[in-house]
């Protein structure tokens, strides 16, 4: 299908897009190392970039709950945390020793916490009012949670109440960690059914729901509640259609605001809505 729009402005491959929860705005992130923040209505035009850029690619980019500031995830190992209105880097965050592919902010919750994905191994959470060390310092928990251990963490999810998260990577697993108890490194559960690499995930609205996507070409959904009738079966749905490549590439996914639809992204250049 023809676009009803088309956005022109990045000069590389667009890696991930973000509405704001206000609906008023939305960033790309692109392997020209910019951030772009559009707005959705009218002509759709480019009114801001992110500054200063990262100095390689950018992988994802989140907008916080309230809208005010967003973060963004890079191939340059960094994290960066900018304020929305002005498009100002506040901090630049160098805790990871790899690309970072991947960063989820809460819903519903404070704007100054969120955890992050690498391929150095590490989920870490991240509080910004921790000042120093380069941005090290913000560092406020991390831990290899993946069953292989070495594997790059290439997806991460976080509950609104940001006591669970959730971490796919290249083990194929899906793994809930309470949050609380990071010095144990011991998962609540995994949760398996991919094929390939997990590549993006997504809580639903509710929080009930976990949506994921793998490069084995399939999406499925997760019932990620506390209890669940016959708790060893928590995938629901499984959505066929998308492709994965020998690139590889990190596709992302996402629920509509009700939660009635999703969507991901495809090798075959095709947005896939169910």
């Amino acid at each position: 299908a023809e676009p009803t729009l088309l956005l022109t402005g990045h000069t590389g491959s667009i890696y991930a897009l973000s509405y704001s929860p206000s609906g008023h705005a939305l960033a790309s992130a692109s392997f020209d190392c910019s951030v772009l923040l559009w707005s959705p209505y009218g002509y759709c035009t480019n009114y801001a970039v992110l500054s200063p850029n990262h100095k390689n690619a950018v992988l994802d980019v989140r907008w916080t709950f309230d809208s005010s500031h967003l973060i963004t995830a890079g191939a340059d190992a960094a994290l960066g945390y900018y304020d929305a209105l002005s498009g100002r880097r506040l901090r630049r965050l160098m805790g990871h020793d790899g690309i970072v592919n991947s960063v989820c902010a809460p819903r519903g919750a404070s704007a100054i916490s969120f955890i992050s994905g690498s391929d150095d191994g590490y989920m870490r959470v991240w509080d910004v009012r921790v000042a120093g060390g380069r941005g090290r310092k913000a560092v406020v928990a991390s831990a290899r949670v993946l069953e292989e251990t070495t594997c790059p963490v290439t997806a991460v999810a976080l509950s609104a109440d940001m006591l669970r998260a959730y971490v796919g990577g290249v083990d194929e697993n899906i793994t809930c960690v309470d949050l609380r108890k990071m010095d144990t490194v011991r998962p609540l559960y995994r949760m398996s059914g991919h094929g390939d690499t997990i590549t993006g995930l997504e809580l639903s609205p509710d929080g009930n729901a976990l949506l994921s996507h793998g490069i084995d070409g399939a999406m499925r959904e997760w019932d990620v509640r506390n209890y669940v009738p016959n708790g060893s079966r928590r995938m629901k749905k499984t959505f066929l259609g998308a492709r994965g490549n020998a690139e590889r590439g990190l596709l992302k996914c996402a629920w509509s605001g009700d939660g009635t639809m999703v969507s991901g992204g495809s090798a075959d250049r095709v947005v896939h809505v169910w």
